[in-house]
């Protein structure tokens, strides 16, 4: 894993993550890595993915979640991080229109995890 507690980096000198999983069931088990190392655990559903911090640099992540017996990962996306901002790597559920999974903690084999990193620019 990484080799730091993601959340307990100082905000002012890394950049605030917010990891946002929508339309996943809740209960999903989710593990996020940076750069090829684990960078956060958790499941779907709960709020203890919105406080995390990344040093400053260029770093990759991939997002890979589990339902039932079927496991998915994410292509890699990498962006720069700054100082003092914030981030936001979203990850979405693509399942095939044909679907009948409905709100199932099971994953569907035929789904995509898609994942994107954008800056956040405006703050309320």
């Amino acid at each position: 894993s990484v080799a730091f507690d993601p959340k307990t980096l100082d905000p002012k000198q890394n950049t605030r993550l917010k990891i946002e999983l929508d339309h996943f069931p809740p209960g999903m088990a989710f593990s996020v890595t940076m750069d090829g190392k684990t960078y956060f655990k958790g499941s779907t559903g709960t709020p203890e993915n919105e406080n995390l911090f990344v040093p400053p640099g260029v770093h990759e992540f991939r997002v890979t979640v589990r339902g039932g017996s079927v496991q998915k990962s994410s292509s890699i996306v990498s962006a720069e991080f700054l100082a003092n901002k914030h981030m936001t790597l979203k990850v979405e559920l693509r399942s095939p229109a044909n679907s009948s999974s409905g709100d199932s903690t099971a994953l569907d084999p035929a789904a995509q995890i898609v994942a994107t990193l954008k800056a956040e620019r405006f703050f309320h």
